[in-house]
């Protein structure tokens, strides 16, 4: 298999996934843990 070099990708996430269980604004709790997850 060939290897890829990628040097961005684009991320896409919802305001909902975001909000947590809050279901409005952004929680920067769910924000930390997407970031844990991708890094």
């Amino acid at each position: 298999m060939a290897k890829r070099n990628f040097r961005r990708i684009v991320l896409k996430l919802s305001g909902e996934a975001l909000a947590g269980e809050q279901g409005f604004g952004i929680n920067p709790d769910v924000v930390e843990e997407f970031a844990k997850e991708i890094a």
